[in-house]
């Protein structure tokens, strides 16, 4: 529903304008994807490896700063708070912990892929006995640490500068693509419904090239192109023919 997915959003309370925004603006596309968790896991430092819990499980931004030790079992996570942040006075954020998550569908156990559990292997390493897993010199990292390094990541890319926002819009077409059960979805993502999903974050990940090349190889739109051109020639030929008879002959010595 609507309040949903304002509450969903990683931004402040603020008026929002109506615009339309266009898929690379929203989403990790096929060909920015395997270049940002390149880049993630060639500098896998405790930012980046939160960056990429956040891209293989959906959690919001909040939910990741929030995440304590107690939370993990070893295969997953329990959902159970959120970080949330107010401004105290003109450019100076708070950021505080909410003991509840940020929607009614927000808590919730989230999957982490087998694949994926090296992740939390390597944080733990880094943070064997803190209450947060995302602490560094002693002190929490707060939403705005794993922002703006996503912000400084795609512009490394070269890729249009995304939110963790647009990372679980991303997780969240990625489980399209993939077929995934619509209530497994809506349990990952902490959603009530899957209208919500599909209405607001699934999105068209693949790039340019590839749309052209599979709306090229359907065999009707094939047979449609090829009977346009025959047409065109006929006509092109048949008023090729029409000029010719109507332009003057010199006469024959």
């Amino acid at each position: 529903n609507v309040k949903e997915t304002v509450d969903d959003l990683d931004v402040r309370d603020s008026t929002f304008k109506k615009t339309v925004k266009e898929d690379y603006e929203e989403v990790f596309d096929e060909l920015e994807l395997p270049k940002f968790t390149k880049y993630l896991a060639e500098n896998a430092d405790i930012v980046n490896l939160g960056i990429m819990l956040m891209l293989v499980t959906g959690i919001r931004v909040g939910e990741l700063a929030a995440l304590k030790w107690d939370d993990y079992d070893g295969n997953g996570l329990k959902i159970r708070r959120t970080e949330t942040r107010y401004q105290v006075k003109k450019g100076l954020n708070a950021y505080e912990i909410k003991d509840f998550p940020k929607t009614a569908a927000g808590a919730r156990y989230v999957i982490i892929p087998e694949d994926c559990l090296w992740i939390m292997k390597k944080l733990k390493a880094m943070n064997p006995f803190t209450e947060f897993i995302f602490m560094k010199k002693g002190k929490r990292l707060t939403t705005v640490s794993f922002r703006n390094r996503q912000y400084r990541i795609c512009k490394k890319i070269g890729c249009y500068p995304k939110s963790p926002h647009k990372l679980r819009k991303t997780y969240a077409s990625l489980l399209s693509d993939y077929n995934v059960d619509p209530k497994m979805t809506i349990e990952q993502m902490g959603h009530t419904n899957i209208s919500c999903t599909q209405g607001h974050y699934f999105r068209n990940r693949k790039s340019l090239s590839t749309k052209t090349a599979i709306l090229s190889s359907i065999p009707e739109l094939q047979i449609a192109q090829k009977i346009i051109r025959t047409y065109v020639l006929i006509i092109l030929s048949n008023f090729l023919s029409n000029f010719d008879l109507l332009a003057p002959h010199k006469p024959s010595k």
